[in-house]
């Protein structure tokens, strides 16, 4: 920091105005008129900081004493001050001239020469200049501590600030001012330990010189905090006599910390309430304590912060403080004014909060977004639209303007303006995962799969980058939820979804939507490994009661019923079956001690009253009738939805099976088959129309058994390969796996010509079935009546390939034998060796068994009784596939201060 010349000071008993008078009045001199001018310039400069006026008065005691080289350098000091460079530097070069003519020293002014010289970008000029006449050590300390400045403040070049920081301390070892501003050079390269060495140096300086060092202090318990030992540096500043002010400072660093690393927002209010004790007039601490209850949902509490930091910004003001410096924070407070204003429904009240950040500040661009933030919630799509331009007016690159225009173009179903907009934010930002994602998830939605599968994989690449760069999270608190959710749902990678869900668990142990992922997951997994099975099965269980938890508490904090919790929270008890008798506790504004109780019902009455236009509650309550096998309400739910998004094709399918659970084949067929012709590869919808083929093959078209193979082969077929819109899990795959075999079967039973091959596929899709899910006890039934059928069809097969042929073979026997001793009894013998009768009976009856043996292969085609095998059917109905990102936060609160 740059140290001003102290200059000598009258501290008259009279007014200089009426010290002015008596002199003029006097037979004052001209050396006595120049110190009486210089000392009030002086005065006008150091205390009342009135740079016009101290000008003023120095050209006034020139004037009176025009060798008054000090005079000079004053004059240089206020021109400095009142942005004069120009005039500042020929000031400074008259102060030298008049000393070097009168034979005087004037460091001073070389020292203010050479740091204006350096502010217009002549530094390494400047220090020649400086080290080439003389100037004593003091003064090219503090040269070198004035370019560290420039290159610290203005430049960020920490390295470069330290090298001459470490110059100014070489020609001032006693400047404990060096060693503070050589600390803060090394705490932004990150070196810790050569920071706090910097800062207590300082500090035995100062004892040494009887000064105060607080903000040393201060740093050196920022600092030992960023090592990870807050404790220490509290106790640290509060127990050496820091300035009040400086210990605030410090508990708002910790809070900080605690808010933007740890996520721990409760404890960061605690921090920043601290601090506001120590300096109630600091608006930057109500500011950040506002910050630290709106992430906590207590919006109310939060207003009156933000109306706090406005109320003290207002008073810092009005008490000298320049407006200019401190009117950007609170144009904040405003705007973190307004976004707490919205969860509220208090929408009016939050425009007016953004309009008035935009008439302080025209180019806020904070304020524009958030205003389009309002009309996107309000649906008025054009008036969004146009905010966001002006905030792109502002703020060209602004990733967020982009984002949010891809958002309202995708509830416009203008999909190709959607995907232009997400791509326009990854011009900007080409890191950018969620954008990709939303790109990938539009295709998805829209049944293009292999397209959709091409944008995953890129959205998978961005999020490993993201992992290793380690900002993940930063992005956004669910980063881990969506990178595992594709691993597992889109691409079928349990391991690798369960690490990084594994990841994201450790890093925010609170996020429910890890959690349930994870008991999703590891309920999948125990299907697959049976020899952890129960274990596996337990731990699901255990991530969806905590999961369960944390949203309960959530919903019972916060000050308003939080539409997306309380989604989240009916999501998960229907995908757990846990909604017969679950009762959900909501935050209570009469008796807040006391919560609301609602029961799973009333939940979902709550929901629809508060989200009356969305698909998502009006298809969780579809779901609800549909678990509760109400197919007929269900419907109707699922119609709703569609009329909000009539592009999601889950949602669609889930009314197709309705209909199929209400034996409405031919509209479960209909529905299906329009499905299809949109998205080929849905593989729910190839199973679904399987299902159809064979309720009505059953009624009264066994031909259908046909088509339903088809379809079932082709559903197996896209889930292996992974071309279609879902990757089987093994119970799935056993589901449909045990449906082929059935289908197999039947056309097997239907067929006169049949062959033992039909049913070696179906045995080998039931074992496959059993295999995959031991649970289906029916394909392990199945299993073992087609071992017995196809052991009946293995001797009948010996019969039907030997017995015609030696039947007739031995009839032939009988027949020629008898002829040949019927004609040598008559015609050879004397004695006959066969009479007639047995002669007739033998040869007729020979005749007869070769007949019979001719047409026997067609007498064993006569069908035995039929195989009977028990249905199963396959449960599709599940919550939309869509998990579009759509960064819902309110663009208002900026950098902490």
């Amino acid at each position: 920091m740059l140290q001003e010349e102290n200059h000598t000071n009258n501290d008259p008993v009279k007014s200089y105005t009426a010290q002015e008078q008596d002199l003029l009045a006097s037979t004052a001199t001209g050396e006595e008129l120049y110190h009486f001018y210089n000392s009030w310039g002086n005065e006008l400069y150091n205390i009342d900081k009135d740079y016009e006026a101290a000008e003023r008065r120095y050209r006034q005691a020139i004037q009176h004493h025009p060798d008054a080289f000090i005079s000079y350098s004053n004059l240089g000091l206020a021109l400095q001050k009142l942005g004069k460079p120009g005039d500042a530097v020929e000031a400074f070069r008259k102060s030298i001239e008049i000393a070097d003519r009168l034979h005087q020293k004037n460091d001073a002014a070389w020292e203010h020469l050479c740091v204006e010289m350096g502010a217009r970008g002549e530094w390494k000029k400047a220090e020649e200049l400086i080290l080439g006449h003389n100037v004593a050590n003091l003064h090219i300390s503090r040269f070198y501590n004035a370019w560290g400045n420039h290159l610290h403040n203005a430049g960020a070049d920490y390295a470069a600030a330290e090298h001459k920081y470490r110059k100014a301390i070489s020609y001032n070892p006693d400047s404990f001012i060096d060693y503070k501003n050589l600390g803060l050079a090394l705490q932004m390269q990150n070196k810790s330990a050569e920071a706090i060495a910097a800062f207590r140096q300082s500090i035995d300086i100062a004892g040494q010189q009887h000064e105060k060092n607080d903000y040393a202090w201060e740093y050196i318990a920022v600092e030992s905090g960023k090592a990870g030992d807050w404790e220490n540096g509290e106790k640290e500043i509060t127990s050496n006599n820091v300035a009040p002010q400086n210990i605030s400072r410090f508990y708002n660093a910790w809070g900080n910390s605690l808010f933007i690393t740890k996520k721990d927002y409760k404890a960061a209010e605690e921090k920043y309430i601290k601090a506001t004790e120590f300096n109630p007039d600091s608006y930057v601490d109500y500011r950040n304590l506002g910050l630290s209850l709106q992430a906590q949902k207590k919006y109310t509490e939060s207003i009156a912060s933000f109306r706090k930091a406005g109320e003290v910004y207002k008073k810092v003001v009005a008490n000298g403080a320049a407006k200019s410096q401190h009117e950007s924070d609170y144009v904040d407070a405003l705007s973190d004014w307004g976004s707490s204003l919205i969860p509220l429904g208090e929408l009016e009240e939050a425009k007016q909060k953004f309009n008035e950040c935009i008439n302080i500040n025209p180019g806020y661009a904070g304020a524009y977004e958030n205003l389009a933030f309002i009309m996107h919630k309000e649906k008025k799509y054009d008036e969004s639209l146009a905010y966001l331009n002006k905030a792109l007016q502002y703020n060209p690159d602004s990733t967020w303007a982009y984002f949010r225009k891809a958002l309202i173009h995708e509830e416009r179903k203008q999909y190709n303006s959607a995907i232009a907009s997400y791509e326009r934010v990854l011009e900007k930002d080409p890191s950018d995962a969620f954008a990709q994602h939303n790109i990938a998830n539009i295709y998805w939605t829209l049944g293009s799969y292999k397209k959709g599968k091409e944008k995953w994989n890129d959205t998978v690449r961005l999020y490993k980058r993201w992992m290793t760069e380690k900002r993940g999270i930063d992005n956004d608190d669910n980063f881990y939820f969506y990178y595992g959710w594709i691993l597992n749902e889109i691409f079928g990678s349990k391991e690798e979804a369960r690490s990084i869900l594994k990841i994201g668990l450790a890093a925010d142990s609170k996020n429910h939507k890890i959690l349930y992922a994870l008991a999703t997951l590891y309920k999948q997994v125990s299907d697959e490994d049976n020899a952890e099975r129960a274990q596996m099965l337990w731990q699901s269980r255990e991530y969806l009661v905590e999961a369960r938890n944390i949203i309960q508490n959530k919903l019972i904090a916060a000050e308003i019923t939080d539409v997306s919790l309380l989604t989240d929270m009916v999501q998960l008890l229907l995908e757990s079956n846990d909604f017969h008798f679950a009762t959900i506790l909501l935050y209570n504004r009469d008796d807040i001690h006391t919560p609301l109780k609602k029961k799973f019902s009333e939940v979902l009455e709550l929901l629809e009253e508060r989200s009356p236009d969305s698909a998502l509650v009006k298809a969780l309550i579809g779901i609800y009738h549909s678990r509760m096998e109400d197919y007929k309400k269900a419907a109707v739910y699922f119609k709703q939805s569609l009329a909000y998004n009539e592009d999601d094709i889950t949602i669609w399918s889930n009314l197709a099976e309705t209909y199929l659970n209400q034996q409405l084949f031919e509209l479960a067929y209909k529905e299906y088959s329009k499905i299809l012709q949109k998205a080929e590869c849905h593989v729910e919808s190839l199973i679904g129309l399987g299902e159809c083929c064979i309720r009505s093959a059953e009624k009264d078209d066994p031909d259908l058994y046909d088509a339903a193979l088809r379809h079932f082969n082709k559903a197996l077929d896209l889930s292996r390969t992974g071309e279609g819109s879902k990757v089987l899990h093994n119970k799935e795959k056993s589901a449909l796996l045990y449906s082929r075999g059935f289908v197999t079967v039947q056309i097997y039973e239907s067929r006169k010509d049949s062959s033992a091959t039909l049913l070696i596929k179906a045995l080998s899709d039931f074992k496959e079935s059993y295999k995959l899910d031991k649970d289906r006890y029916k394909a392990k039934i199945a299993c073992d009546k087609i071992k017995q059928r196809l052991s009946l069809l293995s001797s009948k097969r010996t019969t039907e390939k030997f017995g015609p042929g030696l039947i007739f073979f031995l009839s032939l026997f009988v027949f020629v034998t008898i002829q040949v001793l019927f004609f040598k009894s008559y015609f050879f013998s004397q004695k006959a060796i066969i009479d007639f009768t047995a002669y007739s009976l033998f040869t007729f009856g020979s005749i007869v068994f070769m007949i019979a043996a001719l047409y026997l292969p067609n007498v064993l085609k006569l069908k035995v009784a039929g195989i009977e095998l028990e249905k199963s059917s396959i449960d599709l109905i599940a919550v939309s596939g869509n998990l579009g990102i759509s960064r819902d936060v309110v663009m208002s609160a900026n950098s902490f201060s």
